[in-house]
């Protein structure tokens, strides 16, 4: 199967300002593609040396991601949101209530 690597960037860019990434994880995914030996090898050693910050890490992945489809992009970052672990409902949620007659 075929990555899609500026849509993955541009997914991560996106998703470092929104919670779903965090930098740290973010040199792991440009080692994973490097060994691939594709066109974005050097753009992704950029992102291997860039300086784990949120920042730094977006400045280095926009070459990639500058070009990728925005929709596409919007897509799997809802779907990112949709993977996260759903909060309880209400009914499965203890609640306090304070007891006005003892105030």
């Amino acid at each position: 199967m075929s990555m899609n690597i500026p849509l993955e960037a541009a997914y991560l860019r996106a998703a470092l300002l929104v919670g779903l990434a965090h930098e740290r994880d973010i040199p792991a995914w440009a080692d994973s593609h490097i060994a691939d030996g594709g066109e974005w090898t050097t753009r992704l050693a950029d992102v291997t040396l860039a300086p784990v910050e949120l920042s730094a890490m977006r400045d280095a992945l926009y070459p990639i991601a500058k070009d990728a489809d925005p929709g596409a992009v919007l897509q799997k970052v809802f779907q990112g949101f949709r993977d996260l672990d759903p909060l309880p409902k209400a009914a499965d949620r203890k609640s306090t209530r304070l007891n006005s007659s003892h105030v």
